[in-house]
Parts: C-alpha cells; sequence; structure tokens
C-alpha cells in the first residue's frame, strides 16, 4: 500500500491525464462498490481510497469533493512543518519533493 489514512497525497498516472497533479487527503480504504456525494457511484476490483480533494476527471470536470483513488495512482508527500505549510498558502517556494 503506497497510503494510509491522513496522508496527503499526490494523483499520479496511470489515472486520468487532467487528474494527475491533484493534491489529496487519504480517508478510508474505498469498499468495493462506493456511494459517494449523493451520486457518484466508484467501483474498484484493487486496493483502492476514499479521498477528499478535487480531481479532474476525463472531460476536464472537476470530481469532488470525494472521490476513490486507487493506491497504486497515488504517492504519499511529506509532512510539512508549520512554517513550510505557512509558506505555501502564502505562495512561495517550498523545497521541492523528490520523485
Amino acid at each position: 500500500m503506497n497510503c494510509k489514512p491522513g496522508d496527503r497525497a499526490i494523483v499520479v498516472a496511470p489515472f486520468t491525464p487532467n487528474g494527475r497533479g491533484a493534491v489529496v487527503t487519504v480517508e478510508r480504504r474505498a469498499a468495493p462498490i462506493e456511494f459517494l456525494n449523493g451520486v457518484d457511484r466508484f467501483e474498484s476490483s484493487r486496493q483502492a481510497w476514499v479521498v477528499n480533494g478535487w480531481v479532474r476527471s476525463d472531460m476536464n470536470e472537476r470530481m469532488g469533493p470525494q472521490v476513490v483513488v486507487a493506491d497504486r495512482c497515488l504517492r504519499p508527500l511529506p509532512k510539512l512543518t508549520d512554517d513550510e505549510l505557512d509558506q505555501a498558502e502564502a505562495g512561495k517556494p517550498t523545497e521541492q519533493v523528490p520523485a
């Protein structure tokens, strides 16, 4: 498993190209069939997570605030200190995250 509940993660390939780079928060392991946001239905036969955040779909529409993303499509981000979070929110550059 790449992620665990509570992790902030970035969406990577092979998710929809429009969704790559979205930053989400991992909430919990997804059930084989999930109903989210009152209307969205997600099916997954692989390990997947319910995440909080907005991810663009193939049609370039925003999906969220909760979506299901396969574990293989997520990479956890390092924990940031309070100073690093303040810099990120202020739009200041922070250290690059190694791939």
